[in-house]
C-alpha cells in the first residue's frame, strides 16, 4: 500500500473472509500468505473447522484447529479478523495471538443487542493488544429501520470511548 501510494497507483490487499479454505490442513496458512494473503477473516456467520460465528447459538469458541491457526496466521504475519466470529470465538483469538489483530467491521453491541455486533470485552481486548476495530455502516447499527448516519457517529463514539482513538477505524 506504501508502495502504491508512493507510485500514484492503485494498492490491494489479498484477504478472505473466512477460514473456509484453510481446512484441515495447517500450511495452507502458509502457502496463502506465501501467495500475497494478508488478512483472513476466521469465521464468518456459521461454524466451520476454526470457530463459531456470530450466528451460531453454541457459541463454542475456537477449536484445537483453531488455535493452531492464529499461531500460524501470527507467524506469518497475516493479520487475523474476528468480524464475524462468535463472541467466544472472539475472545479465544484474541487471547491467543501474540500480535494486534482487528476486527474490521463490525457495530457494538451495547447500542444495539444482536450477535453480529461486538461486546464491550470483544473490543477493548483487541484494543489492549494494539489492533482495531472498525465501524461499519449496516442496518446491524439500529434496532429497527435504516441505519442513518447519527447511528454510525453513535457508534463510532461508543467505540472511541471502550477502546481510545487509536484503536478505532471506520
Amino acid at each position: 500500500i506504501v508502495r502504491a501510494k508512493r507510485e500514484n497507483k492503485i494498492g490491494v490487499i489479498f484477504g478472505f473472509q473466512n477460514a473456509r479454505s484453510i481446512g484441515d490442513t495447517l500450511e495452507r496458512v502458509n502457502t496463502f500468505a506465501n501467495l500475497g494473503v494478508k488478512i483472513i477473516q476466521l469465521t464468518y456467520n456459521d461454524a466451520n473447522q476454526i470457530g463459531d460465528g456470530s450466528g451460531v447459538a453454541e457459541n463454542k469458541g475456537l477449536s484445537v484447529f483453531g488455535h493452531e491457526v492464529v499461531e500460524a496466521l501470527n507467524e506469518n504475519k497475516v493479520l487475523v479478523d474476528l468480524s464475524h466470529s462468535g463472541e467466544n470465538t472472539c475472545l479465544d483469538a484474541v487471547k491467543t495471538s501474540k500480535i494486534p489483530i482487528a476486527i474490521t467491521h463490525t457495530g457494538c453491541r451495547a447500542l444495539n443487542d444482536i450477535p453480529r455486533n461486538k461486546t464491550d470485552e470483544e473490543m477493548r481486548l483487541v484494543a489492549e493488544k494494539g489492533g482495531v476495530v472498525g465501524i461499519y455502516f449496516m442496518p446491524f447499527l439500529k434496532k429497527d429501520g435504516q441505519a442513518r448516519a447519527m447511528d454510525v457517529v453513535q457508534h463510532i463514539e461508543h467505540a472511541l470511548n471502550v477502546c481510545g482513538e487509536d484503536h478505532v477505524g471506520i
